[in-house]
C-alpha cells in the first residue's frame, strides 16, 4: 500500500483531520529515508521502526542506513533511562 493508497482511505474514512492525514502519509513516505532528517513525527515512526528491526532479529545485524538512527536512539533512550533513576 502506498501512502496515496492510504490517503484515500482516511480521507474516504474521516477517521483523521486533513492534517492528521498528511502527516500520517508523510511519515509512511519518509520512514525508509533514515540519513535524512524529516519532521518530527516522520522521525517517530523511524526511530520505531529502527526498533523493530533491532529488538526483532537481534542475531542479525543493523542495516547501514538503520546505523546512525540506532545509535542516536540508543543515546536517547539511555539518557532518558538516567533521569527516570535519578
Amino acid at each position: 500500500m502506498t501512502s496515496l493508497s492510504l490517503f484515500r482511505i482516511l480521507y474516504e474514512l474521516a477517521l483523521t483531520t486533513p492534517d492528521e492525514t498528511q502527516k500520517i502519509c508523510s511519515a509512511i513516505y519518509h520512514h525508509d529515508d533514515k540519513e535524512v532528517v524529516d519532521s518530527p513525527f516522520d522521525e517517530e515512526l523511524k526511530d520505531a521502526d529502527v526498533m523493530h528491526h533491532t529488538m526483532n532479529g537481534l542475531s542479525k545485524s543493523i542495516k547501514d542506513k538503520e546505523k546512525a538512527c540506532h545509535i542516536a536512539l540508543r543515546r536517547e533512550l539511555t539518557a532518558s533511562s538516567r533521569q527516570l533513576k535519578t
